[in-house]
Protein backbone atom coordinates (compact mmCIF):
# COMPACT_ATOMS: atom_id res chain seq x y z
CA UNK A 1 0.00 0.00 0.00
CA UNK A 2 1.35 3.40 -0.98
CA UNK A 3 1.68 5.73 1.98
CA UNK A 4 -0.11 9.03 1.48
CA UNK A 5 2.00 12.15 1.61
CA UNK A 6 0.79 14.31 4.50
CA UNK A 7 1.14 18.04 3.90
CA UNK A 8 0.55 20.20 6.99
CA UNK A 9 -2.20 22.77 6.65
CA UNK A 10 -0.98 26.38 6.59
CA UNK A 11 -1.71 28.48 9.64
CA UNK A 12 -4.06 31.47 9.53
CA UNK A 13 -1.01 33.76 9.73
CA UNK A 14 0.59 32.06 6.70
CA UNK A 15 -2.62 32.33 4.68
CA UNK A 16 -2.78 36.04 5.48
CA UNK A 17 0.89 36.56 4.62
CA UNK A 18 1.78 37.25 8.25
CA UNK A 19 4.74 35.81 10.18
CA UNK A 20 3.86 32.95 12.58
CA UNK A 21 3.08 33.85 16.17
CA UNK A 22 6.06 33.89 18.53
CA UNK A 23 5.40 32.55 22.05
CA UNK A 24 5.17 35.39 24.54
CA UNK A 25 7.20 35.45 27.77
CA UNK A 26 5.28 34.70 30.97
CA UNK A 27 2.71 37.33 31.86
CA UNK A 28 3.83 39.15 35.01
CA UNK A 29 0.89 39.79 37.34
CA UNK A 30 0.37 41.54 40.68
CA UNK A 31 -2.71 41.01 42.84
CA UNK A 32 -4.51 43.41 45.17
CA UNK A 33 -6.62 41.66 47.79
CA UNK A 34 -6.18 38.33 49.55
CA UNK A 35 -9.57 37.73 51.12
CA UNK A 36 -11.64 34.60 50.54
CA UNK A 37 -12.08 35.16 46.81
CA UNK A 38 -8.67 36.81 46.38
CA UNK A 39 -6.98 33.70 47.76
CA UNK A 40 -8.74 31.57 45.13
CA UNK A 41 -7.70 34.04 42.45
CA UNK A 42 -4.08 33.83 43.62
CA UNK A 43 -4.28 30.05 43.39
CA UNK A 44 -5.54 30.13 39.80
CA UNK A 45 -2.96 32.71 38.73
CA UNK A 46 -0.06 30.88 40.34
CA UNK A 47 -1.00 27.56 38.71
CA UNK A 48 -1.18 28.97 35.16
CA UNK A 49 1.96 27.93 33.25
CA UNK A 50 2.10 31.18 31.26
CA UNK A 51 1.69 33.50 34.27
CA UNK A 52 4.21 34.71 36.84
CA UNK A 53 2.37 35.92 39.96
CA UNK A 54 5.06 38.24 41.29
CA UNK A 55 3.46 39.72 44.41
CA UNK A 56 0.25 40.13 46.39
CA UNK A 57 -0.94 43.15 48.38
CA UNK A 58 -3.26 42.72 51.34
CA UNK A 59 -4.55 45.14 53.93
CA UNK A 60 -2.98 43.39 56.90
CA UNK A 61 0.05 41.11 56.78
CA UNK A 62 0.39 38.81 59.81
CA UNK A 63 3.89 38.17 61.16
CA UNK A 64 5.65 35.57 59.09
CA UNK A 65 3.24 35.82 56.17
CA UNK A 66 5.86 36.69 53.52
CA UNK A 67 7.97 33.67 54.45
CA UNK A 68 4.97 31.32 54.46
CA UNK A 69 3.75 32.43 51.03
CA UNK A 70 5.12 31.23 47.66
CA UNK A 71 5.14 34.86 46.49
CA UNK A 72 5.95 38.17 48.25
CA UNK A 73 3.02 39.52 50.28
CA UNK A 74 3.04 43.26 50.86
CA UNK A 75 1.14 45.39 53.31
CA UNK A 76 -1.04 48.04 51.73
CA UNK A 77 1.49 50.83 52.32
CA UNK A 78 4.43 48.83 50.91
CA UNK A 79 3.29 49.11 47.29
CA UNK A 80 5.53 51.96 46.18
CA UNK A 81 7.15 53.26 43.01
CA UNK A 82 10.46 51.76 44.16
CA UNK A 83 8.84 48.34 44.61
CA UNK A 84 7.22 48.49 41.15
CA UNK A 85 10.58 49.39 39.64
CA UNK A 86 12.27 46.48 41.41
CA UNK A 87 9.47 44.00 40.73
CA UNK A 88 7.55 45.20 37.64
CA UNK A 89 4.39 43.58 36.34
CA UNK A 90 2.37 43.75 33.12
CA UNK A 91 -1.10 43.58 34.70
CA UNK A 92 -2.48 44.16 38.20
CA UNK A 93 -5.67 42.35 39.18
CA UNK A 94 -7.75 43.98 41.94
CA UNK A 95 -10.01 41.87 44.15
CA UNK A 96 -9.69 44.14 47.19
CA UNK A 97 -12.24 46.94 47.67
CA UNK A 98 -12.93 50.39 46.34
CA UNK A 99 -10.03 51.65 48.50
CA UNK A 100 -7.65 49.92 46.09
CA UNK A 101 -8.21 52.75 43.64
CA UNK A 102 -5.65 54.80 45.56
CA UNK A 103 -2.93 52.62 44.01
CA UNK A 104 -4.11 52.99 40.44
CA UNK A 105 -2.26 56.21 39.61
CA UNK A 106 1.00 54.64 40.78
CA UNK A 107 0.29 51.53 38.70
CA UNK A 108 -0.49 53.59 35.60
CA UNK A 109 2.77 55.52 36.07
CA UNK A 110 4.59 52.17 36.11
CA UNK A 111 2.97 51.12 32.82
CA UNK A 112 0.69 48.46 34.33
CA UNK A 113 -2.68 47.55 32.88
CA UNK A 114 -5.40 47.24 35.53
CA UNK A 115 -8.13 44.60 35.87
CA UNK A 116 -10.66 45.47 38.58
CA UNK A 117 -13.32 43.06 39.81
CA UNK A 118 -14.36 45.43 42.63
CA UNK A 119 -18.13 45.22 42.92
CA UNK A 120 -18.89 48.83 43.71
CA UNK A 121 -17.21 52.19 43.21
CA UNK A 122 -18.50 55.59 44.27
CA UNK A 123 -18.74 58.33 41.64
CA UNK A 124 -15.31 59.88 42.50
CA UNK A 125 -13.66 56.46 42.15
CA UNK A 126 -15.30 55.89 38.76
CA UNK A 127 -14.01 59.29 37.69
CA UNK A 128 -10.49 58.13 38.58
CA UNK A 129 -10.93 54.99 36.44
CA UNK A 130 -12.09 57.05 33.47
CA UNK A 131 -9.18 59.47 33.86
CA UNK A 132 -6.60 56.68 34.14
CA UNK A 133 -8.02 55.03 31.03
CA UNK A 134 -6.42 57.88 29.12
CA UNK A 135 -3.01 56.64 30.28
CA UNK A 136 -3.28 52.85 30.49
CA UNK A 137 -5.62 49.95 29.83
CA UNK A 138 -8.29 49.64 32.56
CA UNK A 139 -10.87 46.86 32.75
CA UNK A 140 -13.72 47.04 35.26
CA UNK A 141 -16.09 44.08 35.51
CA UNK A 142 -17.65 43.23 38.90
CA UNK A 143 -18.65 39.76 37.66
CA UNK A 144 -15.51 38.66 35.91
CA UNK A 145 -16.39 35.01 35.31
CA UNK A 146 -16.05 33.88 31.71
CA UNK A 147 -19.31 31.92 31.87
CA UNK A 148 -21.69 34.72 32.81
CA UNK A 149 -20.11 37.03 30.26
CA UNK A 150 -20.51 34.37 27.58
CA UNK A 151 -24.19 34.17 28.57
CA UNK A 152 -24.37 37.94 28.11
CA UNK A 153 -22.74 37.83 24.67
CA UNK A 154 -24.82 34.85 23.49
CA UNK A 155 -28.06 36.37 24.79
CA UNK A 156 -27.38 39.68 23.05
CA UNK A 157 -26.74 37.82 19.81
CA UNK A 158 -29.95 35.78 20.08
CA UNK A 159 -31.90 38.90 21.03
CA UNK A 160 -30.77 40.54 17.78
CA UNK A 161 -31.58 37.44 15.74
CA UNK A 162 -35.03 37.07 17.31
CA UNK A 163 -36.19 40.50 18.54
CA UNK A 164 -39.81 39.36 18.86
CA UNK A 165 -39.14 36.38 21.15
CA UNK A 166 -40.47 36.44 24.71
CA UNK A 167 -37.52 36.83 27.09
CA UNK A 168 -37.39 36.36 30.87
CA UNK A 169 -34.48 36.05 33.30
CA UNK A 170 -34.48 33.69 36.29
CA UNK A 171 -31.79 34.09 38.94
CA UNK A 172 -31.33 31.63 41.81
CA UNK A 173 -29.21 32.17 44.92
CA UNK A 174 -28.85 30.98 48.49
CA UNK A 175 -31.79 31.46 50.84
CA UNK A 176 -30.42 34.45 52.76
CA UNK A 177 -29.48 36.64 49.79
CA UNK A 178 -31.92 39.55 50.18
CA UNK A 179 -31.42 41.65 47.06
CA UNK A 180 -32.02 40.94 43.39
CA UNK A 181 -28.86 39.74 41.68
CA UNK A 182 -26.86 42.62 40.24
CA UNK A 183 -25.68 40.31 37.47
CA UNK A 184 -29.30 39.54 36.54
CA UNK A 185 -30.10 43.25 36.42
CA UNK A 186 -27.05 43.80 34.22
CA UNK A 187 -28.30 41.08 31.87
CA UNK A 188 -31.72 42.70 31.79
CA UNK A 189 -30.26 46.10 30.94
CA UNK A 190 -28.12 44.64 28.14
CA UNK A 191 -31.17 42.89 26.67
CA UNK A 192 -33.41 45.95 27.12
CA UNK A 193 -35.71 44.17 29.55
CA UNK A 194 -37.53 45.65 32.52
CA UNK A 195 -36.80 44.65 36.12
CA UNK A 196 -40.21 42.96 36.16
CA UNK A 197 -38.78 40.42 33.71
CA UNK A 198 -36.20 39.34 36.30
CA UNK A 199 -37.45 36.59 38.63
CA UNK A 200 -35.64 35.66 41.85
CA UNK A 201 -35.54 32.29 43.59
CA UNK A 202 -34.02 31.95 47.07
CA UNK A 203 -33.52 28.38 48.28
CA UNK A 204 -30.91 26.39 50.17
CA UNK A 205 -27.27 27.13 49.49
CA UNK A 206 -27.22 27.84 45.75
CA UNK A 207 -24.04 29.78 44.95
CA UNK A 208 -25.55 31.42 41.90
CA UNK A 209 -27.52 30.40 38.82
CA UNK A 210 -28.65 32.69 36.00
CA UNK A 211 -30.96 31.60 33.21
CA UNK A 212 -32.09 33.61 30.19
CA UNK A 213 -35.21 32.06 28.65
CA UNK A 214 -36.19 32.81 25.05
CA UNK A 215 -39.74 31.71 24.22
CA UNK A 216 -40.86 31.02 20.66
CA UNK A 217 -44.20 29.59 19.46
CA UNK A 218 -42.72 26.13 18.84
CA UNK A 219 -39.50 26.03 20.81
CA UNK A 220 -37.73 27.36 23.89
CA UNK A 221 -34.07 28.29 24.20
CA UNK A 222 -32.46 28.52 27.63
CA UNK A 223 -28.97 29.96 28.17
CA UNK A 224 -27.77 29.02 31.66
CA UNK A 225 -24.76 29.76 33.82
CA UNK A 226 -24.27 28.19 37.24
CA UNK A 227 -21.51 29.06 39.69
CA UNK A 228 -20.06 26.07 41.51
CA UNK A 229 -16.93 27.50 43.13
CA UNK A 230 -15.25 30.85 43.70
CA UNK A 231 -12.39 29.53 41.56
CA UNK A 232 -14.47 30.67 38.59
CA UNK A 233 -13.52 34.24 39.51
CA UNK A 234 -9.85 33.29 39.39
CA UNK A 235 -10.27 31.71 35.97
CA UNK A 236 -12.07 34.84 34.79
CA UNK A 237 -9.31 37.06 36.17
CA UNK A 238 -6.75 34.92 34.34
CA UNK A 239 -8.68 35.28 31.08
CA UNK A 240 -8.97 39.05 31.59
CA UNK A 241 -5.29 39.50 32.45
CA UNK A 242 -4.21 37.62 29.34
CA UNK A 243 -6.59 39.67 27.19
CA UNK A 244 -5.47 43.00 28.67
CA UNK A 245 -1.80 42.32 28.02
CA UNK A 246 -0.45 45.06 25.75
CA UNK A 247 -3.83 46.75 25.28
CA UNK A 248 -3.70 50.45 24.44
CA UNK A 249 -5.10 52.95 26.92
CA UNK A 250 -8.86 52.74 27.26
CA UNK A 251 -11.71 51.58 29.47
CA UNK A 252 -12.67 47.96 28.85
CA UNK A 253 -15.04 45.37 30.31
CA UNK A 254 -15.21 41.60 30.39
CA UNK A 255 -18.03 41.44 27.84
CA UNK A 256 -15.74 43.08 25.27
CA UNK A 257 -13.00 40.56 26.04
CA UNK A 258 -15.30 37.56 25.63
CA UNK A 259 -17.00 39.05 22.56
CA UNK A 260 -13.75 39.81 20.74
CA UNK A 261 -12.29 36.40 21.63
CA UNK A 262 -15.48 34.75 20.36
CA UNK A 263 -15.20 36.61 17.04
CA UNK A 264 -11.50 35.73 16.71
CA UNK A 265 -12.32 32.07 17.27
CA UNK A 266 -15.05 32.16 14.62
CA UNK A 267 -12.52 33.56 12.11
CA UNK A 268 -9.92 30.85 12.71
Amino acid sequence: MTEKLRIPSPSLEELQGQPPRVPLPPLKVGLLGMGRVGSLVAQELSEAPDVDLRWVVRRNVPDGEPEASPWPVLADDQLTADWLQACPVDVVVDFSSSSGVKHYGLLADAGCCIVSAVSRYEAPDLAVLHALAQRTGVMHSPNITVGINFVLVASRLLRRLAPHADVEIIEEHFRNKPEVSGTALKLAKALELSEEQVHSVRVGGIVGRHQVVFGFPNQTIRIIHESISGNAFGQGALFAARWMRGRPPGLYNMRQAVESSFLETMMD
